[in-house]
């Protein structure tokens, strides 16, 4: 509190804190005076140097000396407070951070019950949290159940991230998608799933490009060889004339 025992006791609550309004000391005592007790687990405390401490207020209505009196006890909650605030920042950045990545994140038992999900912001699989936290990878994706399990038991295992491709049909269309797990707890990991159809889509591009810029080079080889056949045989044939001519010169 910063008040000195000595020279606190004789003076008024008024007089130790200044900022206190005389209304809301009565309609504190008036509440009292019903009650007997008060529990208050969020009061800001301001001490003598105006610093805001956050803690805990228990107010007991007693006698002394047969007459009323208030037992006031504080205990500071500042440090615990702000540790919380923080934690609370930090998940808030945490979970902001993951709703803004392209994945989808499951947080899932050893026995592929989810506990958590957060769905990528595209959400390719309309799924809602409510709906599919508690249920398991075999109720909401049984294709590729198998394939989950043993992954999560080799990152389990491993204590390494372990990855996997799949394939659905969403919308009559084909979509790839690659599941990477990483333990996140003795019996717990994170899936991190990202739909990889278009980077599958441009790799295969890339190849038939490729492939078509070989078959290219090799014709244009063969048409290179061809023309090359073609220009130096009448070249070998007109220096033999000229080999002639010279010797006739």
């Amino acid at each position: 509190s910063g008040h000195d025992p000595l020279t606190s006791i004789g003076r008024t609550t008024y007089e130790l804190r200044q900022t206190l309004q005389p209304e809301t000391r009565q309609q504190f005592i008036q509440e009292l005076l019903k009650i007997k007790s008060i529990h208050d687990l969020s009061y800001d405390f301001v001490n003598e140097s105006g610093e805001h401490l956050k803690t805990m207020a228990f107010y007991e209505l007693i006698e002394v000396n047969d007459q009323p009196a208030i037992l006031s006890m504080f205990y500071d909650m500042t440090e615990q407070s702000k540790a919380r605030e923080a934690l609370h920042q930090s998940e808030a950045r945490l979970r902001a951070m993951l709703e803004a990545i392209p994945d989808m994140v499951f947080e899932l038992k050893r026995d592929g019950t989810i506990i958590q999900f957060i769905p990528s912001a595209i959400n390719e699989l309309n799924y809602v949290a409510e709906d599919i936290v508690g249920k398991t990878m075999l109720q909401i994706l049984p294709n590729i159940a198998p394939q989950m399990t043993f992954a999560m038991e080799r990152a389990l295992e491993s204590g390494q991230v372990h990855a996997f491709e799949f394939v659905l049909t969403l919308k009559a269309e084909l979509k790839t998608f690659e599941a990477r797990i990483t333990p996140a707890g003795p019996d717990l990991v994170l899936a991190m799933i990202r739909d990889v159809s278009l980077n599958k889509w441009s790799e295969a591009e890339r190849e038939n490009l490729i492939g078509e810029l070989e078959q290219k080079n090799a014709e244009l080889e063969r048409f290179t060889y061809a023309v090359s056949h073609d220009l130096k045989s009448p070249l070998i044939t007109i220096k033999g004339f000229l080999g002639f001519v010279k010797e006739d010169a």
